[in-house]
């Protein structure tokens, strides 16, 4: 995972590292579940690099219209499979 995860971030023509961090993961751990909590926390703003809160809150906004107010990541399995 460390040649994944500690390398340039935005960098041209790359994968975001998040992204590229779950493709991997998935691929090793195939057979996996989520507790439906937050798994990462972002450190927003700390650079001119950095991603900016807006992106969160903005599209934690998109999401919920997307969804219907409900979050697909934040519902029990069973839940997921009757509205989906």
């Amino acid at each position: 995972m460390v040649p994944v995860w500690y390398r340039k971030f935005r960098e041209p023509g790359m994968v975001e590292i998040d992204r590229a961090m779950i493709q991997v993961l998935k691929k090793m751990y195939s057979d996996f579940g989520h507790t439906k909590n937050y798994t990462v926390n972002y450190t927003v703003g700390n650079t001119e690099h950095s991603v900016k809160s807006d992106f969160f809150i903005k599209g934690n906004q998109v999401m919920l219209q997307r969804y219907n107010g409900v979050l697909p990541w934040k519902m029990s399995d069973n839940e997921y499979i009757i509205k989906f």
